[in-house]
């Protein structure tokens, strides 16, 4: 009788039964399958995102030792109260900060303040804070630094943004835009009661994620986008971003490091890629080269010129010439305006970051050469971890450039805030 009197309570415990058989079977079979951001990120209600605190991750998804401290940055422990006599460093960034495919020690970031630290002329420690978050863009490195970044009384922040900015849709993008409101975009109780759903079951994470994350979720989420003014592919904003970051890192007087971010030459999507030139002869190969230069000199079209542009590259490189490939190459990434793929966009953007490097008067480490002499000469696997991550050699090959830059600012005077 008590029964019919509350039929929903029949109707809570037979929902709540059939999602504790569900849980239980997802834990037991390992189903769905899950994507790296369902572990290692949660809801944030400023920056739509940010990495889990606490984490101790061995195995999947990378089979690499991933551990986050508590205050949700990749590595050992921190505090906010910067300690006396250290030199502090936060870098910036997306998955290639965070170092997704290489464990904690191999990161850039891990290995830069070792490097750092082995040069004692500045009288200070070096302290490196891996704050990249994994898909993250410039919108959302200017409010994770006006919100959890400024807090550390940073000396130093290095930027490192392009892939996830130069990309054509993400809802994460599209939904930020450049509308940076006073109030969070989500009422802290949600994003409190989400995050607990998200990072504790695997039918929830499932539910939120494939469910009720439909096709018109993220139409709802482009429209948001397109009311704040974000307009795809749009280097302007990009620009736009880092000038703000610059300027609010220099008036809370830290230094700002801009660091374009490699990724792979060798392999695209580019239609014209997977012709493969076979020289026989060097005087075939000039003659070649004098007959795509006549093309290229007639041609408009500036996506058209990168595709012959690409096409001279593969030429040169059939000929052994490393150093005309790489320019060429170089040559038809810059050119491509279209970011048909993401690896041609995100070059366009480091060269739109080194630009306004010099602009601003703003340090920069590029590694960009050092990356594609060695992807055209030998290519060692660990250059990369895939086609847009850097891969234990490529950490380091960072982590020696920002090593160097990181012990000159330390030796200069504090920056003034304001200035």
């Amino acid at each position: 009788m008590r029964l019919r009197r509350h039929p929903w309570a029949v109707s809570l415990a037979v929902t709540v039964a059939v999602l504790v058989v569900v849980e239980l079977g997802f834990r037991v079979l390992g189903v769905p399958p899950f994507h790296p951001e369902d572990l290692l990120c949660e809801l944030d209600a400023y920056r739509l995102v940010r990495t889990r605190a606490g984490l101790r991750l061995h195995g999947a998804p990378w089979n690499v030792a991933i551990t986050t401290n508590r205050l949700g940055f990749r590595g050992r422990e921190t505090t906010v109260a910067k300690p006396a006599g250290v030199f502090r460093v936060v870098a910036l960034g997306d998955s290639s900060t965070f170092g997704v495919c290489v464990g904690d020690d191999e990161t850039f970031c891990a290995m830069a303040e070792g490097l750092a630290n082995s040069d004692a002329r500045s009288g200070r420690r070096v302290e490196v804070i891996n704050a990249g978050v994994i898909g993250y863009n410039t919108m959302q490195g200017l409010r994770a630094l006006e919100r959890v970044i400024l807090p550390l009384r940073p000396d130093c922040v290095v930027v490192s943004f392009a892939v996830n900015d130069s990309a054509e849709g993400g809802q994460l993008r599209n939904y930020l835009g450049r509308h940076r409101p006073e109030l969070e975009e989500f009422p802290p109780a949600v994003v409190t009661i989400r995050n607990v759903l998200w990072n504790h079951s695997a039918v929830c994470r499932w539910l939120l994620r494939d469910v009720f994350a439909g096709q018109a979720y993220l139409d709802r989420l482009r429209e948001a986008g397109v009311k704040a003014g974000w307009k795809p592919g749009s280097s302007e904003e990009y620009r736009a971003n880092l000038e703000e970051i610059v300027r609010v890192a220099h008036a809370h007087g830290a230094e700002v490091v801009f660091m374009p971010m490699p990724v792979r030459l060798k392999h695209t999507m580019f239609p014209l890629y997977e012709i493969n030139y076979v020289i026989l002869n060097r005087r075939d190969g000039r003659k070649a080269l004098v007959y795509m230069d006549g093309v290229i000199a007639k041609t408009a079209d500036p996506h058209e010129r990168s595709a012959m542009w690409l096409a001279v590259a593969r030429l040169r490189e059939g000929m052994g010439d490393a150093r005309g490939a790489l320019d060429a190459y170089l040559t038809a990434m810059s050119l491509s305006d279209l970011f048909r793929d993401l690896r041609w966009g995100a070059y366009s953007y480091d060269n739109l970051m080194a630009d306004l490097a010099g602009r601003l008067g703003v340090p920069l480490v590029n590694v960009l050469p050092a990356f594609y002499r060695r992807e055209l000469s030998d290519n060692p696997p660990a250059l990369y971890a895939d086609g847009y991550h850097p891969g234990t050699l490529g950490h380091r090959i960072i982590a020696e450039a920002l090593a160097a830059t990181i012990r000159d600012l330390a030796l200069r005077p504090k920056r003034r805030q304001g200035l």
